[in-house]
C-alpha cells in the first residue's frame, strides 16, 4: 500500500460518533414548561369553576338569598346555644328554646330542599366573611351586656332583630322563585318567625 492509498483509506473511515449531553439549561427549561402548562390548567380549572358557579346564580336568582339564608340560620343557632342557658328570665329562656327549634327545623328543610331542587350541598357553602364579623360582634355585644346585668333585654332585641333579618332573605327568596314547594317552606318559616318576633319584641319592651 503506498502513501496515497493510506491516506484516502484514513479520509475515508467514519468519524467515531458522539452522543450529545443534555445540557442543565435544557433540563431546567423542560421543568419551567411543566410548571407554566400546570400552573395554566390549574388555573382554567379555577375560571372554569368561578364561571359555572356564576352563571347557576344568574340562571337561579333565589340560589344566592337561599344559601345565605342557611349560613345565617346556622349562625343564630350558635349564637342561641352559647347564651340562651345564660338568660335569668324563664320566659325568654323558652322563647330561645323555641327559636332554636324552628332553626334546626328550617336547616334541615332548606338543606333538603337546596339538595333535591338545586343540586346544592350545604357542607359545600363557603363561609362568608361578612357574616362571621356580624356574628362576633353579635357575641360580643350579648358578653359585654351580660357582664353589666343586661344580658335578657340586649338578647331579646338582638334576637327580634336577627330573626328580621331572616325574614327579609325568605322574602326575597320567595319573590324571585317559582318553586312550589319552596314558597310553601319559606312561608311556614316566615310565619312562624314572625310570631316569634313579636314575643322578643314584647320583651325587649318592658
Amino acid at each position: 500500500m503506498n502513501n496515497l492509498e493510506y491516506l484516502n483509506q484514513i479520509s475515508a473511515a467514519p468519524a467515531p460518533s458522539s452522543v450529545a449531553k443534555p445540557s442543565l439549561f435544557s433540563s431546567l427549561n423542560k421543568k419551567v414548561l411543566l410548571i407554566i402548562v400546570g400552573a395554566l390548567v390549574a388555573l382554567g380549572a379555577v375560571l372554569g369553576a368561578l364561571s359555572y358557579f356564576s352563571s347557576r346564580s344568574s340562571e337561579i336568582p333565589e340560589l344566592s338569598s337561599l344559601n345565605s339564608l342557611y349560613l345565617r340560620l346556622n349562625a343564630l343557632s350558635e349564637t342561641i346555644e352559647a347564651y340562651n342557658d345564660k338568660v335569668k328570665s324563664p320566659a325568654l329562656r323558652s322563647s330561645g328554646r323555641s327559636l332554636a327549634v324552628i332553626l334546626e327545623n328550617d336547616k334541615s328543610s332548606l338543606s333538603s330542599l337546596l339538595a333535591s331542587d338545586y343540586g346544592e350541598k350545604v357542607s359545600s357553602l363557603k363561609p362568608d366573611a361578612s357574616l362571621e364579623k356580624e356574628s362576633k360582634d353579635l357575641l360580643a355585644s350579648l358578653e359585654k351586656a351580660r357582664l353589666n346585668g343586661l344580658l335578657d333585654r340586649t338578647y331579646a332585641s338582638e334576637l327580634a332583630y336577627e330573626i328580621s333579618v331572616l325574614l327579609i332573605y325568605e322574602t326575597s327568596a320567595s319573590e324571585k322563585s317559582s318553586s312550589s314547594s319552596l314558597k310553601s317552606f319559606l312561608a311556614s318559616s316566615s310565619s312562624s318567625l314572625t310570631a316569634l318576633k313579636s314575643d322578643l319584641e314584647e320583651f325587649s319592651n318592658l
